[in-house]
C-alpha cells in the first residue's frame, strides 16, 4: 500500500513555546561546538572545531572557526556576534563550554534537558 503525504508534517514540542516568547534580538539565541571528523574538514587555517550561533528573531546564524573549547576562545565569539547589541538568554546543550563564558558576559544560560 503506498500513500502520499497531502499535509506539511507539523511539529510539536519545546520550540514551539521558545519561538513564541521571541519578540526583540537577542531575546533568544542557540549556540552548539561541532568538531571536525576528518582532516579534509578543516577550516582554511587549520581550526578543526567551529562555534555556532544562531539568533531566533531575525534568523542570523554565524558559524566562528576555534582551535579548542576554551572558554576565552567562546567569549571571543559570542562577543563578536552580539556586538554592541545585548544577548539575554543562550540556549544550549549541558556542555560547561558554554555556561561558563555566559556567566562571564552576563548572559542568562539555559541547558536544554537530558
Amino acid at each position: 500500500i503506498q500513500a502520499k503525504a497531502k499535509r506539511r508534517r507539523r511539529y510539536k514540542g519545546a520550540s514551539r513555546t521558545y519561538t513564541e516568547s521571541v519578540r526583540a534580538w537577542g531575546d533568544l539565541v542557540t549556540a552548539d561546538h561541532v568538531t571536525a571528523s576528518e582532516d579534509r574538514m578543516l577550516s582554511c587555517d587549520n581550526k578543526s572545531g567551529a562555534l555556532f550561533i544562531k539568533e531566533l528573531w531575525s534568523g542570523l546564524r554565524h558559524m566562528y572557526p576555534v582551535a579548542d573549547k576554551s572558554a576565552a576562545e567562546t567569549v571571543r565569539c559570542i562577543s563578536h556576534f552580539q556586538g554592541r547589541r545585548q544577548i539575554k538568554v543562550l540556549y544550549s546543550d549541558n556542555s560547561g563550554e558554554l555556561g561558563a563564558p555566559c556567566r562571564a558576559i552576563e548572559i542568562l544560560p539555559q541547558n536544554s534537558v537530558p
